[in-house]
């Protein structure tokens, strides 16, 4: 619930609000620091007023010389079914294009602004997976701007850094998006998610069609399938596949038959040009059947990757490490509104609270104000400083000392299923990443 949001920046129905006897209650405060500040410490304070008290909150911010991209140097498909979106805001799941796209423009900025990509949040209908494509002119018009990064953005320049392919499943289609992607500057970003977790999500069969087609309408276009390299090899489909998204759980693995450090099998298939591997998570992280325990990793301290509510805000923040850490040149998350409808009152899917929903709808007459919008979870924030701190490692890497920056990783992020609970611990590790990035800057010679 947001005091004076960060769309459209009405004031909302945060404040005042009570706190029985006996409880507590949190405020979170971001601060965006902008590219021009100049480095040094700022100080101020916050003041917090209740019935017969009044406390005062010192803040000190250290702003240092160093400047993050706008656009994410880690890519992301965060995928979006824009059925949800409509039911939250309109009460049925079927809603005008122009009502789409109206919300879905505020739901690709507020992605942006904390560094993920909807990759697939384009106007569908219920009974029409594909997307409603009056004609490229239109989507660029509607979509340009976000992929281009003209958008009205707080982090300037931000742009898309995935696309996915939501046509029709023929040629003929394919082609044309080839030929449209490309003329418009979209292709090396684009891609076609030729399957789902198969056998489970789709069948061999089905992948090995779709792929095929694909890598003949569409020889440009890359292709993305959730498995592993073990499994491609098993079916023949190495060859047709160039983004391999595999589950964090098979890529550092504790059950048969990813037990242990499975990150050098891709090496080969990585030295092939335009070949990606990406990571995602799912309820295997928590549990994906009712009642199902826990996995045994999940004991205090450590554990898997997790989006969930009710899992530690640590654990939101550490799978971007994890993608520094194998080389993941992206990250794929199912869902991001799955189940935006009740947000307010349950977000319980796949036997997690949160699982596929990273939004909240701010309905006037919940959170106030006239104007209805999108709101951030709280895990979204964290996903941001989880991409930021993959910032901080690039820059550390790419300044002269990968082993630095990956030690560092490493000591905070052993093993995948070893995700620690500690935010302080984070905190530190992007400390030492900074300072090493501000002294590498400092030794820098420059050429006569």
């Amino acid at each position: 619930m947001p005091d004076v949001d960060e769309v459209v920046g009405e004031k909302r129905l945060a404040f005042p609000f009570d706190v029985p006897a006996g409880e507590s209650r949190a405020v979170w405060v971001d601060v965006h620091v902008p590219p021009h500040a100049r480095p040094g410490t700022y100080r101020g304070a916050v003041t917090v007023k209740g019935d017969g008290f009044t406390s005062r909150v010192e803040v000190r911010l250290q702003v240092v010389d160093a400047v993050l991209p706008s656009t994410s140097s880690l890519r992301s498909a965060f995928l979006l079914w824009p059925p949800h979106v409509c039911r939250a805001f309109t009460g049925d799941p079927v809603c005008p294009v122009d009502t789409q796209v109206r919300l879905l423009k505020l739901f690709h900025r507020m992605a942006l602004e904390h560094r993920i990509t909807l990759a697939s949040g384009f106007p569908r209908e219920v009974n029409l997976p594909t997307w409603d494509l009056p004609d490229y002119d239109t989507f660029s018009e509607r979509w340009g701007p976000f992929l281009d990064g003209s958008a009205p953005n707080r982090l300037p320049g931000a742009r898309m850094t995935a696309l996915q392919y939501l046509g029709p499943a023929n040629g003929a289609s394919l082609t044309e998006f080839q030929t449209e992607a490309d003329t418009r500057g979209w292709l090396s970003r684009s891609f076609d998610y030729v399957g789902d977790e198969p056998p489970y999500g789709s069948t061999w069969e089905a992948v090995a069609a779709r792929a095929e087609l694909t890598r003949t309408a569409a020889p440009k276009l890359r292709t993305l399938l959730t498995s592993t390299v073990t499994e491609l090899e098993a079916h023949g489909l190495l060859e047709e596949i160039d983004i391999i998204t595999v589950l964090v759980n098979f890529i550092d693995g504790t059950q048969p038959p990813y037990v242990g450090d499975q990150r050098p099998k891709y090496d080969d298939f990585l030295t092939q040009p335009n070949r990606e591997l990406w990571l995602y998570q799912s309820c295997a992280s928590h549990g994906c059947a009712p009642g199902e325990p826990p996995p045994p990793e999940n004991i205090p301290g450590q554990g898997w990757p997790s989006y969930m509510v009710d899992r530690s805000a640590a654990k939101a923040r550490g799978m971007q490490w994890l993608d520094f850490i194998n080389g993941a040149s992206g990250e794929l998350y199912y869902q991001t509104v799955g189940l935006l409808f009740t947000a307010w009152t349950t977000q319980f899917r796949f036997n997690g609270n949160g699982d596929g929903t990273l939004f909240y709808p701010g309905l006037p007459s919940i959170i106030g104000g006239t104007t209805e919008i999108p709101l951030p979870s709280l895990r979204m924030k964290l996903i941001r400083q989880g991409m930021q701190d993959y910032e901080w490692l690039k820059l550390v890497s790419d300044a002269g000392d990968p082993a630095y920056a990956r030690a560092v990783a490493r000591k905070l992020i052993p093993h995948a299923w070893a995700v620690p609970d500690d935010g302080e611990a984070f905190d530190r590790a992007r400390l030492q990443l900074i300072r090493r990035y501000l002294q590498l800057c400092r030794n820098r010679v420059t050429p006569p």
